[in-house]
């Protein structure tokens, strides 16, 4: 089946693009969440128009009225969070989303306990270097400017219906003020909404 490649370029804000992490349902995961101004027009109908692309390719005639979108919308989360009580909130989101969009490319294990098999390159602004894991460590972390090439392909399971952001690769775009966030970050990240496990690219 055709698959739909786009790269996001934002503000990465948490991610685990260099160590994998154990998501929500136990498998081990490389992610990286990136932040985009809704400014960007250009990039956002893009990337709407990839996601859109992605669904008719994998759904057909059979395209249901309701299906999950990786790109979710800053604001809309900004307004979960603040439902939240006030000592669970993490501060920095409430800050970062503000007038944006969020998409989570990942790309997680098979099985429990094993990394994923595949995992990302990291390359410089010119797309020609490759930096080694510690060279990667000092240039992706959150509050810099990244591009991360993804494929997009739809799923359906069960009830659940959508499109999921699959990682590919990442690229270093420029520096950027480092982003703190709380112990929970992590707990409550926006890439485990909207998406069910499924298989990787």
């Amino acid at each position: 089946m055709k698959r739909v490649n786009v790269n996001v370029k934002g503000l990465l804000y948490y991610h685990s693009l260099i160590e994998p992490r154990e998501n929500l349902s136990g498998l081990l995961e490389y992610s990286g969440t990136v932040v985009i101004s809704k400014s960007d027009t250009a990039q956002v109908e893009k990337i709407k128009k990839a996601i859109d692309d992605s669904a008719d390719i994998f759904f057909g005639a059979k395209k249901p009225s309701k299906w999950a979108s990786p790109l979710k919308d800053g604001d809309e989360l900004i307004k979960r969070e603040l439902e939240k009580p006030e000592e669970d909130r993490n501060k920095s989101k409430l800050v970062v989303y503000v007038n944006s969009y969020v998409i989570v490319p990942a790309t997680k294990a098979k099985v429990k306990g094993q990394p994923p098999e595949r995992k990302s390159l990291f390359v410089d602004s010119s797309g020609t270097v490759k930096y080694t894991e510690e060279d990667a460590k000092k240039h992706f972390y959150m509050g810099a400017t990244v591009v991360l090439s993804t494929t997009l392909a739809g799923y359906s399971e069960g009830a659940n219906n959508g499109v999921g952001c699959y990682l590919n690769n990442a690229q270093f775009v420029k520096h950027g003020e480092r982003i703190g966030y709380s112990a929970g970050d992590e707990f409550s990240d926006v890439s485990a909404e909207g998406l069910v496990e499924t298989e990787n690219f």
